[in-house]
């Protein structure tokens, strides 16, 4: 499949659509400890999942004008080392956010950066009415950085905490 969606950048990052060139990279990150813990309920992610997720947000970009963009430093023009992912997709209880950041770039404000970029994205250009999330109630970093963004906690089902955001009327 060829990619379809649009490459977003924030003041550090690139944001591009996943692409199956990136398919090895991923599933690295994807296997790292916390973010599997966190994404994955601790499953082992394997190489044909990363080529599915991929091809899914591919699919998804193409049908539905979003899926999950992999974050690099704004600075690198051929690839850039990953810094780690971010993206919405579809689910039973809404368009849902998600995002993982690389273990060593962790507590720089990226998820917070590529985050908001995703929801500036979903609700200017895309006209969505609301994004959710979801954080397992002791990813203490997970809530904070819902709370930052300005999401609403819903309620805790099956030891996660849910979120909510919605476009904020203009003045």
């Amino acid at each position: 499949m060829t990619t379809v969606g649009p490459t977003l950048l924030t003041p550090r990052l690139r944001m591009r659509p996943l692409r199956a060139s990136d398919a090895e990279r991923l599933h690295e990150h994807w296997n790292d400890p916390g973010i599997r813990r966190n994404l994955f309920d601790d499953e082992p992610v394997i190489a044909a999942m990363v080529v599915a997720l991929t091809q899914r947000s591919d699919l998804d970009f193409a049908m539905r004008g979003y899926g999950f963009w992999t974050l690099v430093p704004r600075s690198s023009r051929n690839g850039g080392e990953l810094l780690g992912v971010c993206g919405l997709r579809w689910s039973r209880d809404g368009i849902r956010m998600i995002s993982s950041v690389e273990e060593g770039h962790r507590g720089e404000g990226l998820a917070l950066e590529a985050c908001r970029a995703v929801l500036d994205y979903a609700f200017g250009t895309l006209g969505l009415d609301r994004v959710v999330a979801a954080a397992d109630e002791n990813a203490e970093s997970s809530i904070q950085l819902c709370e930052r963004l300005g999401m609403v906690r819903t309620g805790t089902v099956d030891h996660l905490a849910h979120f909510e955001a919605r476009p904020v009327p203009p003045e």
